[in-house]
C-alpha cells in the first residue's frame, strides 16, 4: 500500500511566469519513470544574461555553459544558445525536474504516490514542500 494515503495518484502541474521567458505552463496526468525520462530529463536549468553577467564577475559560473543552461537576453527578448530549445516550454519543464528532484531527495516515494503542483516555485518552497509530506507520514 502507498504510504502516501494523503495524496491523489500523479498529476505533475508546474506554472512559470518571468520574463523574457514568459508564461509557460506543464502537466503530466500520469508521471512515469519513463515519462519523465521522455519529457522532463533533459530540460536544462536556465538564467538571464543579466544574471550571468554578475556572477562571472563575482567569479561564480565555473561549469555552467549553453550545453547545460539556457540563457535569455533579458534586454532583446530571446534565447542566446545557438542551438535553441530542446522543448518550447523547456524552462518550466526544468522547473518540474527540479519539483520531482528536490522532492524525491527528501521523501523517496514511488512516482504513483505523488501529485505535486507549482506555480512560480524554486527549491526553498519545494523543500519545505517535501518536509511537510515527510512529516505527515512520519519520516522525521
Amino acid at each position: 500500500r502507498c504510504p502516501c494515503f494523503f495524496l491523489l495518484p500523479t498529476r505533475a502541474y508546474c506554472f512559470l511566469r518571468q520574463e523574457p521567458i514568459g508564461n509557460q505552463q506543464y502537466s503530466i496526468a500520469k508521471l512515469t519513470p519513463a515519462k519523465y525520462v521522455e519529457e522532463i530529463a533533459l530540460a536544462r536549468t536556465f538564467t538571464l544574461k543579466s544574471a550571468v553577467d554578475g556572477a562571472k564577475k563575482s567569479g561564480l559560473i565555473k561549469g555552467g555553459n549553453l550545453d547545460n543552461a539556457i540563457v535569455y537576453d533579458d534586454e532583446k527578448g530571446r534565447v542566446l544558445n545557438t542551438d535553441g530549445l530542446r522543448y518550447a516550454d523547456e524552462a518550466v519543464r526544468h522547473k518540474l525536474l527540479d519539483m520531482v528532484g528536490d522532492v524525491y531527495l527528501r521523501v523517496p516515494l514511488p512516482f504513483h504516490c505523488l501529485r505535486m503542483q507549482s506555480t512560480r516555485g524554486g527549491h526553498r518552497l519545494n523543500i519545505q514542500a517535501a518536509d511537510e509530506m515527510r512529516t505527515r507520514i512520519g519520516q522525521e
